[in-house]
């Protein structure tokens, strides 16, 4: 006994062994021959189906070139409707034309014209009005919001689009909100992390500073909207000697630190000026806006003692072997010990 259902001219027309199927509407199931379990309920819908099992359709032309797939859902006028024949398994489509000329397998479309263009691509996820509306071929990619989507013609793999009127640019991407959004907030205050201590984010692109808390009574939270650090080979020299040495800076905010590598070599026979470096060693950008002056150990001749390194406005560093501001002498080993300092900058 047949435990098929049909309503309609050209329903379940060419039925001959397939079982348990339901089909409302004029041509539904039109040329199902031997396949079981499908539901199709408006005109036209999965008119070309041959063997295709467990599918439902509803809504006129709604899987209508599905012809061998398993497991297809389709819900809506032309959901899934366009693309003869299909063959793609594991569909979900449901809103007017969504997903209708889609090929490949997976692939998942809930609105309005929702999935409209996605062609051969794979486990893609549209939700929304006219989401992933565009023409694209890429695989794994998700556009949830109105007109969330990918650029037209190309082939965008792993991207993620979260929010309305946003479109991604190009592959391996999260894009979470559009220009016109300016916060993205916890729903509650200081209890959600961003990543953990096994699972850290790599790198974090900042346009204009990181807002950083305070526990002081009183005090207001500051903005970090600068940091920089580098490092160089310099060549302390001057009437004296010359050797090289390494330099390194980094820039938090309006704070520089500076770190000068230990200097010790021979002097020349003749006393002469403070070692030296020449000016702009220092960026302008990390220069002092006044000369600033450091307690520093020295080596003069062999004797460990307090001398003077001066950092200028100009970015000239300029040692002196004691607090007098005095000349280095002649014929012997002079330097300075390995050397931290710090300053503010406008």
């Amino acid at each position: 006994m047949s435990s098929n259902t049909k309503t309609g001219t050209g329903a379940l027309n060419s039925v001959t062994t397939g079982q348990n199927n339901s089909a409302y509407g004029f041509d539904a199931l039109y040329t199902l021959t031997t396949s079981d379990d499908n539901t199709a309920v408006g005109a036209n819908a999965m008119q070309d189906a041959t063997t295709a099992a467990e599918c439902v359709a509803v809504g006129s032309h709604a899987l209508q070139g599905c012809t061998t797939s398993t497991g297809p859902v389709a819900v809506g006028w032309y959901a899934l409707g366009s693309t003869s024949p299909l063959t793609a398994s594991q569909l979900t489509a449901v809103g007017f034309k969504a997903l209708t000329s889609t090929t490949g397998e997976y692939n998942t479309g809930i609105g309005y014209k929702a999935g409209y263009q996605i062609t051969s691509g794979t486990s893609n996820t549209a939700v929304g009005s006219n989401a992933y509306a565009s023409t694209n071929s890429g695989s794994n990619n998700t556009c949830v919001g109105a007109f969330a989507d990918l650029p037209t013609g190309g082939l965008v793999s792993n991207t993620t689009v979260l929010g309305a009127n946003i479109t991604a640019a190009t592959s391996n991407e999260v894009i979470l909100a559009n220009s016109s959004q300016t916060v993205l907030r916890p729903d509650a205050t200081n209890t959600t992390d961003l990543g953990s201590t096994s699972k850290t984010w790599r790198k974090l692109y900042l346009g204009t500073g990181l807002v950083l808390p305070t526990n002081s009574t009183g005090a207001t939270a500051g903005t970090l909207d600068y940091y920089e650090n580098f490092s160089t080979t310099v060549s302390w020299g001057g009437a004296i000697f010359s050797t090289n040495a390494g330099m390194y800076w980094e820039r938090i905010g309006k704070t520089v630190n500076i770190k000068l590598d230990a200097v010790s070599a021979t002097t020349t026979a003749s006393p002469g000026v403070p070692i030296y470096h020449g000016a702009n060693t220092i960026p302008p950008r990390l220069a002092p806006a006044a000369n600033m002056t450091y307690l520093i150990r020295v080596n003069k001749g062999g004797t460990q003692q307090v001398g003077v390194l001066l950092v200028q406005t100009d970015g000239n560093l300029t040692v002196y072997p004691d607090t007098a501001l005095g000349n280095w002498p002649g014929s012997v080993t002079c330097g300075f010990s390995a050397t931290a300092v710090s300053y503010n900058v406008l």
